[in-house]
C-alpha cells in the first residue's frame, strides 16, 4: 500500500515537474539572435524575429523613421498558441544604433533585447594615401 501511494505521489510529481517547465518556457519573449549585439552594416535591411506566450510589440532607438518599420504580426507553432512579431528596419543608417526590445503587451517588464550596431564602415576606407 505505501509502495503504491509513493509510486502514485512520484507520477503527480512528475506530471507537475513538466508542467512548470513548459509555463517557464516563454517567460519572456525569445528573440532569434543569440548574441546580446548585432552589426549591421548602412543601407541594410535589418529583420529581427520574436516569439511568445502573449502579444508582442517593439520598441526600437528613437533615430528610427516610422517609414523604415515594418512589423508583421501572426500566430505561430505547432497549434497556433503563440504569437510571433517580425520586425523589419529598411535602409537602416548610423542613427539607427541602440537597443532593439521585443516585449509582451500587457506584461511591460517581460523583454528580450538585442543592441545593433548600424556602421557606416565603408567611409572610413575612403581616405586617400
Amino acid at each position: 500500500m505505501k509502495s503504491a501511494l509513493i509510486c502514485l505521489l512520484c507520477g503527480f510529481y512528475g506530471v507537475l515537474a513538466k508542467d512548470t517547465e513548459q509555463k517557464g518556457k516563454y517567460n519572456v519573449p525569445n528573440l532569434d539572435v543569440k548574441t546580446q549585439q548585432l552589426i549591421v552594416d548602412a543601407n541594410q535591411t535589418l529583420l529581427l524575429s520574436c516569439r511568445g506566450r502573449w502579444e508582442l510589440t517593439w520598441a526600437y532607438p528613437s533615430g528610427v523613421a516610422k517609414d523604415q518599420v515594418q512589423v508583421e504580426e501572426s500566430r505561430c507553432g505547432r497549434t497556433s498558441q503563440h504569437y510571433c512579431s517580425r520586425l523589419t528596419v529598411s535602409n537602416s543608417q548610423v542613427q539607427n544604433t541602440g537597443a532593439y526590445r521585443c516585449r509582451y503587451r500587457h506584461r511591460p517588464l517581460k523583454v528580450s533585447s538585442v543592441y545593433v550596431y548600424v556602421t557606416a564602415s565603408s567611409h572610413l576606407w575612403n581616405i586617400r594615401i
